[in-house]
């Protein structure tokens, strides 16, 4: 069972083609509540992007609406975060 392991990566590691966006306390507040809010700067590029706390931490994937929101494609479980 151990050897499977070694070939089990973390989300973020296998997603690591994508851009990252690193997210404000705040923002990141707003993200696991559920609110929308728009992001207006250079972060952000089209398609999926992958999310992370202002501590480093993985929270999932998210990308842009045509208003310019931050849409959640996925969010990591809370415990899946804390690691």
């Amino acid at each position: 069972p151990h050897a499977r392991m070694a070939f089990v990566h973390p989300v973020a590691r296998i997603l690591e083609h994508l851009p990252a966006i690193a997210l404000s306390a705040d923002e990141t507040r707003k993200l696991v509540l559920g609110q929308r809010f728009a992001i207006a700067d250079a972060r952000v590029t089209a398609g999926p992007s992958r999310l992370f706390d202002d501590a480093g931490e993985f929270l999932g994937l998210g990308e842009l609406d045509a208003q310019g929101v931050l849409r959640v494609i996925r969010l990591m479980p809370t415990e899946a975060r804390r690691g």
